[in-house]
């Protein structure tokens, strides 16, 4: 249960420039169904950067349902954030709504992460220059691995059994060398804050592989492959001996280089108490995403189709966070660019608010989350059992 965990010159300058470059950053439960504000009954405003446009027949960015998930991140936060909300909150609730209905299509939802991600990549650039990030161009990155993610996600939209199961099983070297680089830069991390910063010891918990609780960024559709860490430990038949000897090998290779990677930066970093406690919160975020990719796509390559499709849909959000957060890091926007949003002052039974319990961040962890879920209230969003699924349609 206990956690596991300028001037720089020469070839330790291009490693951590590397590093950066390599790091992929970043960047609803069920329950009672909350109704999405109009954000002019509300008077939320959300302010995006502009954004270079990604590939067209792609990913959507829908900013009406930015604004819409931006009501209901105002509604329940007791301290709203323009950069919480853009680059964790509008990741989470997307995550979570890309499984709700195996046959959605989750254009828009991939448009989400790429706007928390590309934004999450010029903060983080403003955060390491002297690195050497930043500069210009990322657009190569942008437009391959949108074209990919996008493929992948019709795939588990409306492809076939057999290559739903062969695509999530194809995904797995890449996602377990990711998740292991993840984790171990995030254990590095936690065991190396700056003066005077305490990380709460359950802020991040790493239980074992791929069973990771994240007490700041709640993922309900995790919760659907909890089996997947027991099969690891204790594969109940041939096909998973061979998985968890396949998630070992790979996780112990990532974990090297990730570890290593980080201890460089931090050597040679000088993060703010504040800036490290968004990185740690962000990039336990980007954990739990990578980690329920992965127990969807372990599942599908034991034979479940269905969680094929879901893995597929995740992985596809998975790589648009990570391409987009790579792209802004070269982005040539100008420094200190950060969405802006306001809340006005709430009135939570008032017309058109959801009522929800306040989620708490990283270093304001105290009391247990309520979990929700993102509902359409749309008529063609919603599945067979009437259930919304995705991000709101644009206004009309």
């Amino acid at each position: 249960m206990g956690r596991r965990g300028a001037g720089v010159y020469g070839a330790k300058r291009r490693l951590v420039l590397v590093a950066v470059l390599l790091l992929p950053f970043m960047s609803a439960a069920t329950g009672s169904r909350a109704v999405i504000a109009d954000p002019e009954e509300t008077g939320v405003e959300l302010g995006l950067p502009p954004l270079p446009d990604p590939p067209p027949d792609t990913i959507v960015v829908d900013g009406a349902g930015i604004e819409r998930a931006a009501c209901l991140y105002c509604a329940e936060a007791e301290d709203p954030d323009p950069v919480e909300f853009t680059f964790a909150d509008l990741a989470r609730r997307s995550v979570d709504a890309a499984c709700s209905a195996p046959g959605a299509d989750v254009t828009r939802l991939l448009g989400n992460m790429y706007v928390s991600g590309y934004l999450g990549g010029v903060w983080f650039r403003d955060q390491v220059t002297a690195f050497g990030a930043g500069g210009g161009g990322g657009g190569m990155i942008l437009r391959a691995t949108a074209q990919r993610a996008a493929r992948m996600a019709r795939v588990g939209a409306v492809g076939g059994d057999t290559t739903v199961v062969s695509q999530s099983r194809g995904n797995l070297v890449w996602l377990l060398l990711l998740y292991g680089y993840n984790r171990a830069y995030l254990e590095v991390t936690l065991a190396n804050p700056p003066p005077g910063v305490t990380v709460p010891e359950t802020a991040v918990v790493f239980h074992r592989p791929l069973d990771t609780e994240v007490a700041s960024f709640p993922l309900a559709v995790n919760d659907a492959y909890a089996f997947v860490p027991d099969e690891l430990e204790q594969p109940s038949n041939p096909r998973w001996t061979v998985l968890a000897w396949l998630t070992h090998a790979l996780l112990t290779f990532g974990e090297a280089g990730g570890g290593a990677v980080w201890r460089a930066i931090l050597a040679l970093g000088d993060f703010t108490p504040e800036t490290y406690a968004a990185v740690v919160d962000l990039s336990a975020g980007f954990l739990v995403v990578a980690e329920a990719a992965l127990r969807a796509s372990l599942a599908a390559a034991a034979g479940d189709s269905a969680a094929g499709r879901c893995a597929l849909k995740l992985a596809a959000a998975l790589l648009v966070w990570s391409g987009s957060y790579l792209a802004g890091l070269a982005s040539d926007l100008p420094a200190g660019t950060v969405p802006e949003l306001t809340c006005p002052e709430r009135n939570l039974s008032a017309a058109g608010w959801a009522a929800m319990r306040p989620r708490h961040r990283f270093l304001e962890l105290g009391r247990d989350l309520e979990e929700e879920v993102l509902a359409s209230v749309g008529g063609d969003e919603l599945d067979a059992d009437r259930e919304a699924v995705l991000v709101p349609v644009p206004r009309q």
